[in-house]
């Protein structure tokens, strides 16, 4: 998934909305355009931030709870004008099949 900052095929207006979001919250937008709950977005980002801990994985205190989750998509609805979860979603759908080259019907 190409969700990002530097999407070529998101519109101007698209990046300027994405440009507004942190590097995290972009994650969760892709995590969600995937179809991923907030706890399978948690685990995700849990698992990212321990692979970077690999030198003591053991006592890494990586984890990301779903509180944290839950609050990045709340910013995502804040900076993007959302409302509800179902237009983070659609959203996340929509720029994501942009930048596969998907055309909606």
């Amino acid at each position: 998934i190409i969700i990002g900052r530097g999407s070529r095929s998101a519109s101007n207006k698209e990046k300027k909305l994405l440009h507004r979001l942190t590097k995290t919250e972009i994650k969760v937008l892709r995590l969600k355009a995937e179809g991923l709950s907030i706890p399978d977005i948690a685990k995700r980002l849990t698992e990212e931030k321990k692979s970077e801990c690999s030198d003591l994985p053991d006592v890494c205190t990586c984890n990301t709870s779903k509180s944290t989750v839950s609050t990045h998509l709340m910013n995502v609805y804040g900076k993007l004008n959302l409302h509800h979860e179902n237009d983070v979603t659609t959203k996340a759908i929509e720029i994501y099949n942009k930048d596969m080259g998907v055309v909606s019907q």
